[in-house]
């Protein structure tokens, strides 16, 4: 297996782009704890996706460490362990995208941001046509789920 310079570049970008996603999600939770009402039921949740962001940018550190590691030294190794490593990153995103207790217009904005997968970091499988935050979005339709900003949502949730 040969090192990927695109490959190597998408790395480099999403470095950067997890740096920015944890800082932005910090100041948003810092944000919502001050000015949205949580009730007192909810209140240690509010604790536990701060705790979740914050596991996810080590867990992100990790994938894309092993990912570079394995493209610079062409092991299929690291690159097949950095793989794996995008499976809880995928659902703390799809968490961040619908599930949280608040989802903001914020939330949605950053989220469009998220960079796909290109075909290099999937080798052998094709690219999806969509992210999965678009496939999401039309699963639940616009504006529906749990912590949509228009209230009751027309999900599994009451």
């Amino acid at each position: 297996m040969l090192s990927s310079l695109p490959l190597q570049i998408l790395f480099f970008f999403n470095g950067w782009y997890d740096a920015a996603f944890t800082i932005a999600m910090a100041a948003l939770y810092a944000w919502k704890g001050s000015t949205l009402p949580y009730p007192d039921e909810l209140r240690p949740m509010l604790g536990l996706e701060v705790a979740i962001v914050f596991l996810l940018a080590i867990i992100e550190y990790a994938r894309i460490f092993l990912g570079t590691k394995g493209n610079k030294t062409e092991q299929p190794g690291p690159l097949l362990m950095s793989l794996g490593l995008g499976v809880p990153s995928m659902i703390a995103y799809v968490y961040f995208l619908r599930l949280q207790i608040y989802v903001t217009r914020a939330d949605l904005v950053r989220r469009a941001l998220q960079p796909e997968p290109s075909p290099h970091q999937l080798r052998s499988v094709e690219a999806p046509p969509a992210t999965p935050c678009a496939l999401m979005c039309l699963a639940w339709g616009e504006g529906s789920g749990p912590g949509s900003d228009q209230g009751q949502g027309s999900g599994p949730w009451p």
